[in-house]
């Protein structure tokens, strides 16, 4: 007759070599509940019942969640006198079933895709990264927004603790984001995240010289290789414009270009020189100014390719480091 309890199950692992953690019902029930959760043979305490090691924090919280909302729903079945007359399929319908009122409550992955939705580009990207983050640390999902202490944070900063400072910030600061947004949804949620300050560090400036400026603008580059020059300088003509506007320009227009920034929406109007037209007359596109996404179906291909093309060139010349950023930071 003993009373419900968690258990690692170690008859099987699962693909990943882990193993699955499962709610025993008792009460003379022959009945394992599965709770989604699962870990290490190394990382499960069996006198406590508990989980240990990574991200044990989100994973013992979700499982005591979870035993607390077994162990009422047997307590109200016992009371009633119906427990014992349930068979175990029946038995277990009952206890699988979900809350009704958890289905229409807005969780903080669902308002995470809301969010994501709205944004374009490099940004959507960076708040999908996060929304992996936010699933690594609460494996079992259904975070709502009362549930984001500061324990909560702290535990969550702990989780991204093998990432920069400057890595960890842009996640922070992207659920804070998304936070904000559920508070303008009207959304309940916890205010600690008014009063959790997110640490940054300064950002080493990528700059080149003048001299080394000269040296990438007029050296002789293998074939392959010259395009992804001409467009990093053809970037730096264009006042650092961001390589996602570079490839979505339409037009040279009484001298200038004119586009909407894609990450911050903001307009700007560059006067075209000499030495960008001449580049651009050069790779003239069929669709948009320049031919970057002739061959590309998106600019996330092109940047790659970009990215990489950068390194080579670098290694070349002799230069320490060349990415996209240099080209807006002279």
């Amino acid at each position: 007759m003993a009373r419900s309890y968690l258990k690692l199950d170690v008859r099987r692992p699962l693909k990943d070599g882990s193993y699955p953690v499962v709610l025993a019902v008792g009460y003379g029930r022959n009945m394992y509940l599965g709770t989604g959760i699962s870990c290490e043979i190394l990382d499960w305490d069996d006198a406590t019942r508990q989980c240990t090691g990574t991200n044990a924090f989100a994973k013992n919280a979700t499982l005591k969640s979870l035993l607390e909302t077994i162990q009422q729903k047997i307590l109200r079945l016992r009371e009633d006198g119906r427990f014992n007359e349930l068979n175990n399929k029946d038995l277990r319908a009952i206890l699988e079933e979900k809350p009704q009122h958890k289905k229409s409550k807005p969780t903080l992955e669902s308002v995470f895709q809301t969010v994501i939705g709205l944004k374009h580009g490099r940004t959507a990207d960076l708040y999908r990264e996060t929304l992996k983050k936010v699933n690594g640390y609460c494996p079992n999902g259904g975070t709502y927004f009362e549930d984001i202490n500061r324990l909560w944070l702290d535990q969550f900063v702990q989780y991204l603790s093998h990432l920069s400072v400057n890595t960890r910030a842009i996640h922070l600061r992207n659920l804070k984001a998304v936070i904000h947004y559920a508070m303008d949804c009207e959304i309940p949620v916890n205010m600690a995240i008014r009063r959790f300050s997110i640490p940054t560090e300064a950002t080493r400036k990528r700059n080149l010289s003048i001299d080394t400026l000269r040296k990438l603008a007029t050296a002789e580059l293998p074939e392959h290789l010259k395009k992804y020059r001409d467009f990093f300088m053809l970037s730096f003509y264009l006042m650092g414009i961001n390589v996602v506007d570079l490839c979505y320009l339409i037009e040279v227009k009484d001298g200038r270009v004119e586009y909407q920034r894609a990450k911050t929406k903001k307009r700007y109007s560059v006067k075209v020189w000499p030495e960008a037209q001449a580049i651009i007359d050069k790779y003239r596109g069929k669709s948009h100014l320049l031919n970057m996404l002739d061959t590309n179906k998106e600019y996330r291909t092109f940047y790659q390719q970009y990215g990489h093309a950068l390194r080579q060139i670098a290694k070349i010349l002799g230069i320490p480091e060349l990415t996209s950023y240099y080209a807006r930071h002279l």
